[in-house]
């Protein structure tokens, strides 16, 4: 049986999204192939170890202070507790990540593993930081002439008074560039609604991406993971909006007798054109190697019916749910998850493969006066 870490939480505002779907891994994980760790990451960044973590009820009233802080140690693939000299928790087959946003979706963690060697089931490090930035995901998709809208980056470092004729025309999109599941989002009409939102989005973030707002679209949503060398996609969903824009409420509050985006009205399989439905294929592929992704990541678009157009509006390198429901006419999460930790494996290994050291006989010619005459 292997032993299988399933982390979740995280320093991000996205963190009771991310125990959801930490709890949603850990129900199906299969435990028969598999025995679960589950490792909670507080809102402060401490790691915490806990069999009680698998109840939805632990984080209620949640006093951290009752739980063992562990930790990884590099080129070591154990899990280890923190206060205890030496004492492992277990040795670690793979790491399934269910963390999202900030300090969690944004590589941090993958970089943590990569030094322990341990496999995980996420884009790397360098795939999962394009994919959290929004600016860097518009630019990457301008150079690789993949569909966008038209934007414009707002820094707070630079910012002392916005001047509107340089942004596109109302109405207009506010994000946080480092935020996701909605949170910050604002559709903005006018200067003074475009002031309030601006104000609201700088406490979240330092840099904002103001974008061209559509004024009739539909969403359409896709999910892909590498399977060895084929990149796997599930089926096309057309979320069904109960606001201008998909709000965080509408995403995970509005529908209470589900959790996560499982609970979102949708769409299965969309009723689009298979012209359409090609298209949001070769796009997603097309991006899903631009960024360097791996593991399983959600693509969202959205289709302007006015121009007739497909936009790339967004990359999800670790979405709620680990959008598991978009693959249901495929695998149960059970499989999905199985491929997930499989592929993990494999790319592990090939990371392995990778030669880091290189002979040099720079030192012989440095002594501690300098370089040597």
């Amino acid at each position: 049986m292997e032993n299988i870490v399933v982390m979740f939480g995280g320093k991000s505002f996205e963190h009771d999204v991310s125990i959801i779907t930490g709890l949603q891994i850990i129900n199906n994980v299969n435990k028969l192939k598999y025995k679960v760790y589950p490792v909670y990451i507080t809102k402060n960044g401490d790691y915490l170890y806990s069999d009680k973590f698998k109840d939805i009820k632990t984080f209620k009233n949640f006093d951290e202070s009752k739980y063992k802080k562990v930790f990884f140690k590099p080129n070591d693939s154990g899990l280890y507790f923190s206060k205890i000299i030496n004492k492992k928790v277990c040795n670690v087959d793979a790491v399934i990540l269910g963390t999202h946003g900030g300090n969690g979706e944004d590589g941090t963690i993958c970089a943590v593993l990569d030094e322990s060697k341990i496999p995980y089931t996420a884009s790397g490090m360098a795939g999962s930081v394009m994919a959290m930035d929004k600016v860097l995901t518009k630019q990457i998709l301008e150079c690789e002439q993949l569909p966008t809208l038209e934007y414009k980056v707002l820094k707070k470092s630079e910012l002392t008074e916005v001047n509107v004729d340089l942004l596109p025309t109302f109405p207009l999109i506010i994000k946080p560039s480092h935020l996701g599941s909605s949170i910050g989002v604002t559709l903005v009409n006018n200067v003074e609604e475009l002031a309030s939102a601006l104000e609201v989005a700088f406490t979240m973030d330092d840099i904002i991406l103001v974008e061209k707002a559509l004024t009739d679209f539909y969403e359409l949503n896709i999910a892909l993971y590498k399977n060895k060398e084929n990149i796997e996609v599930s089926e096309i969903e057309k979320p069904v909006k109960l606001d201008k824009i998909l709000t965080f409420e509408n995403k995970y509050i509005s529908q209470k007798n589900k959790a996560g985006m499982e609970s979102l009205e949708r769409e299965y399989p969309a009723n689009i054109s298979e012209e359409l439905k090609k298209e949001v294929i070769e796009t997603s592929k097309k991006a899903f190697n631009a960024f360097s992704l791996s593991g399983i990541c959600r693509i969202d678009f959205m289709f302007d019916n006015v121009e007739g157009k497909l936009y790339l509006n967004e990359i999800n390198s670790i979405p709620g749910s680990l959008a598991f429901y978009l693959f249901k006419n495929k695998f149960t999460f059970s499989e999905l998850l199985d491929e997930l930790i499989e592929n993990a494996k494999l790319n592990a290994v090939g990371k392995r493969f990778k030669k880091f050291n290189y002979n040099s006989s720079i030192l012989d010619n440095v002594d501690f006066g300098g370089v040597k005459k």
